[in-house]
């Protein structure tokens, strides 16, 4: 029976056997030992490989895996590793290349090691979900940077000696690269390669530009569709049970309707908490409330995991964890998966690698892609408080880095913030998640297959952007389980309610809006609405949704500013425009928060938040290529309340200028237009 007190749930270790290992200690008792020619693999008797063999090459899968031929063979979907193992073989003796392809239509969790001519390489799942840790000093690989680093004698290093070897592993992982708190380990990335003997990576995918980029919408959804359900029949002939966190959000959903035809041996399971007024409780409690909704018409098995209840996870577990995983995620949630479901034989499906396609850090449409990467490093390395040379030697490393793994060069036409948040946010930081929970079940994703992550990858922004794949799929399969809200407690019917409303809504304030602001058109994507929203005083990044601004509770005090800035670099127009609108209105407090436009780094303008809820237009003209612009929130007191980081929330939608209105007017300086009534000019704000 699983246990949270189980060292590498899964996991392997391999080296060459010329390696001397006289003073490791070894794996854990359960693990058994094979040698694949010149490769010693130590492995957790729960996943025994799969190995086929030739005189010329051999191949060994371990984990888990399906393979769902490309639609034009006949040869059926299978989870069976021997199959698998058997159907590698036969493209790695056809080529590399057809090898490659192969590779690319492979689902699940797995290791795959590949000898040809006494050369031994090592690749792993689309994601990297089955974590691979090399040492670049030893033939050696682990599936834990633990378990490779007891085996090589490897020291785990602080956050001041990471620092002072200017290591991306003194980032979190999400921004980490291939670095780890081991000198000489690194983490495997996706779409690349591991060779042995010379430890050298490179890699492999993508080898081309996007094969799909002609396909049309309803061809690339029905082809993902016939590889997701390839998946679950291959994966039901192995599987007794299917465990699906059930969420109020899209990615659990989507997973849950593929399950339709296997709904019988379904659990799903919901953690949430009936307590608390904070965001995460509240975040928790429409899960709660939602997930009953889309239970109602599923019916399924259901598992309500309640916080605070159950089994708890006590220090001795938690040195466990810090073995097994890189990341301090969900352990709590651990001691609960191994009470609810460790009698179970079964798989976990998770939804999360579905971001992959939705292009999560942004627009690039007015954007270069690698300024966005570099730019999201950036706000990273100074939100750990390092001094500023550090941080100019960081950013000459990252050049280095970006050059290292083909960013942008060998990416093709795929975008390289696309191919970050797949390569390092998943690969790193996702995966070690699946390393956590590994003590209760086998996770793998539906969506970790590389073949639907390029269809995926292959719509445009706005289609990938807007989720509307997986509403599909959804609709495809279980058309039902679209009707509820997703993390809107609104269902299908209510938000067409409202929709209507705020067309009508919106329709009167454009009557009432004076002739200079334009009108709303294709500004969705303006810096000022989706670009990094941080705060003035040490660029911290601040998560919140586009078209919004507000103050985290933990950074409220008096000057606290955080603020959406661009570069104006409109030749053609002197006139930015757009509407504002704030939820909070208190006669007695307006005081507290002050919405500002910056030109230059000097208040141009401002608006007392408070005052009212009405929604106001503004104009700022005269504007110049080169003039820095910045649309924020400044607190105005210390107030630290998660109530007040609310109140601070502004809505901005930037508008298209009444260009013809503006022209008339001529050569402008510097100045503002505004409906508000508290509006405040920048200059009584300076004396």
């Amino acid at each position: 029976m699983p246990s949270v007190s189980d060292l590498y749930p899964r996991g392997f270790v391999a080296y060459h056997r010329s390696l001397e290992t006289s003073g490791w200690e070894g794996p854990p008792e359960r693990f058994q030992h094979l040698n694949f020619g010149e490769v010693s693999i130590w492995f957790d008797s729960e996943r025994t490989p799969a190995v086929t063999r030739s005189e010329s090459a051999a191949v060994l899968v371990l984990g888990t895996a399906a393979f769902v031929p490309p639609a034009a063979r006949d040869a059926e979907s299978t989870a069976d590793l021997q199959v698998v193992a058997g159907a590698l073989h036969a493209a790695l003796a056809k080529s590399q290349a057809h090898f490659l392809d192969a590779l690319d239509y492979m689902g699940g969790r797995f290791a795959i090691i590949v000898e040809v001519d006494g050369v031994y390489r090592v690749f792993h799942d689309a994601h990297g979900t089955r974590t691979i840790y090399y040492d670049v000093d030893r033939p050696a690989f682990s599936s834990h940077a633990h378990l490779l680093a007891s085996l090589i004698g490897g020291e785990s290093r602080g956050s001041e000696a990471l620092n002072a070897a200017r290591s991306w592993a003194a980032l979190p992982l999400s921004f980490a690269w291939d670095e780890t708190p081991y000198p000489t380990i690194r983490a495997l990335l996706p779409n690349h390669v591991l060779e042995l003997e010379s430890r050298r990576t490179y890699r492999y995918f993508p080898r081309e530009r996007n094969r799909f980029t002609g396909l049309s919408f309803d061809e690339r959804a029905s082809e993902i569709n016939r590889l997701w359900l390839g998946q679950m029949g291959a994966f039901a002939q192995n599987t007794d049970r299917f465990f699906v966190s059930l969420s109020g959000g899209l990615d659990s959903r989507v997973v849950l309707a593929a399950l339709r035809e296997h709904k019988d041996r379904v659990d799903a399971f919901t953690y949430f908490t009936n307590n608390g007024t904070g965001n995460w409780a509240q975040a928790m409690q429409m899960d709660r409330d939602l997930s009953r909704q889309v239970l109602a018409l599923a019916d399924v098995h259901h598992v309500p995991i309640v916080h605070g209840e159950g089994a708890r996870f006590t220090e001795e577990d938690k040195a466990i964890a810090d073995k097994n995983s890189l990341v301090e995620h969900g352990r709590w949630l651990v001691a609960r998966y191994v009470e609810s479901f460790g009698s179970s034989t079964g798989l976990h499906f998770r939804g999360n690698t579905q971001e992959t396609i939705r292009s999560y850090y942004g627009s690039t449409k007015q954007r270069d892609p690698i300024d966005l990467v570099k730019g999201l490093m950036s706000s990273r390395l100074k939100s750990v408080n390092l001094g500023e040379e550090e941080i100019k030697d960081y950013q000459a490393k990252l050049d280095a880095t970006l050059s290292q793994f083909g960013y942008p060069d060998a990416l093709h036409d795929f975008v390289a913030s696309d191919m970050f948040y797949w390569e390092i946010r998943m690969g790193r930081w996702l995966a070690e998640i699946y390393n956590e929970t590994d003590p209760a079940f086998d996770s793998i994703s539906p969506m970790n297959m590389r073949a639907i992550v390029e269809l995926g990858l292959a719509g445009p922004e706005d289609e990938r952007r807007s989720g509307i794949m997986f509403t599909e799929l959804i609709d495809r399969n279980w058309p039902e389980l679209n009707f509820p809200g997703i993390n809107n407690r609104n269902n299908l019917y209510k938000q067409s309610i409202a929709l209507r409303e705020s067309l009508t809504d919106a329709k009167s304030q454009a009557a009432a809006a004076p002739p200079w602001i334009g009108r709303a058109g294709d500004k969705h994507e303006h810096p000022l609405s989706t670009g990094p929203l941080s705060m003035e005083s040490n660029n911290q990044s601040v998560d919140c949704p586009r078209g919004e601004i507000k103050i985290p509770a933990e950074e409220l005090g008096v000057g606290a500013f955080a603020r959406r800035e661009m570069t104006w670099s409109d030749e053609s127009s002197s006139v930015l425009t757009f509407s504002l609108r704030s939820n909070y209105v208190n006669s007695r407090g307006t005081d507290y928060m002050r919405f500002e436009v910056e030109v230059n780094g000097d208040t141009l303008v401002a608006h007392k938040i408070g005052f009212d809820s009405d929604t106001s237009y503004w104009a700022v003209y005269g504007l110049r290529p080169g003039d820095r612009v910045s649309l924020g929130v400044r607190s105005l007191r210390t107030v630290t309340t998660e109530s007040w980081s609310r109140a601070s929330r502004c809505f901005i939608t930037v508008l298209d200028s009444a260009t013809e209105y503006w022209e008339r007017r001529g050569s402008l300086d510097l100045g503002y237009a505004t409906t508000s009534a508290a509006a405040l000019p920048g200059e009584s704000l300076r004396g």
